[in-house]
């Protein structure tokens, strides 16, 4: 009913101005060094499982193929639970509302010392002229002009933050027109493995 879409349609709003004051107030934190990042033992599938399956509805509707790669044992993670959260979601929700067609193919995978994340997506691709930018605060691709819906600019920013507090490392490649690679790769905890 049309009362029922405009019920929908504020609540879609309602989020995104959260995700919109959320997203400033940690913009503001990381710029101002006071952004407080636990160390502790997270299960990194956990954190995984739950984005996939927030992210679901969305692949459905967008006709995406949403596809996760990930050992049935994983070793925790060092680091903030809620932040590494926060980075996969961007992640995965870029990935997703980038891609007009075809698949987003997540992969999890430990080795020694570190868990490596990555997210690919056949997606429209950053142009090599904007790549250095792309973590910069408020940076939005030429690309996203080709897609129905964009971001504030602040998610992948925010990304790098958290990422790199928690002594990780992340990065992408990407070319324009066949879609992106992101991945992020954080400490091992030094406690024994836990099974998703």
């Amino acid at each position: 009913s049309t009362w029922m879409c405009v019920v929908h349609g504020m609540q879609g709003s309602n989020e995104r101005m959260i995700r919109l004051v959320n997203d400033l107030l940690a913009a503001n934190r990381i710029e101002s060094g006071s952004l407080k990042l636990k160390e502790e033992p997270v299960s990194f599938a956990e954190a995984v499982h739950t984005v996939m399956a927030d992210l679901e509805p969305l692949a459905r509707a967008s006709k995406i193929e949403l596809v996760l790669e990930m050992p049935g044992t994983l070793p925790p993670v060092r680091g903030d639970k809620d932040r590494i959260t926060v980075v996969v979601q961007n992640l995965v929700e870029n990935a997703i509302k980038y891609t007009k067609a075809g698949s987003v193919r997540v992969s999890v995978q430990p080795n020694d010392a570190a868990v490596r994340f990555s997210v690919a997506d056949t997606g429209v691709g950053i142009p090599e002229r904007e790549q250095k930018q792309v973590f910069q605060k408020f940076f939005r691709s030429t690309s996203a002009t080709k897609i129905r819906s964009v971001g504030t600019g602040l998610g992948l920013f925010i990304a790098r933050a958290i990422v790199e507090g928690m002594g990780g490392t992340i990065g992408f490649s990407s070319r324009e027109g066949e879609g992106s690679t992101f991945w992020f790769t954080l400490p091992r905890a030094s406690v024994p493995a836990t099974i998703s």
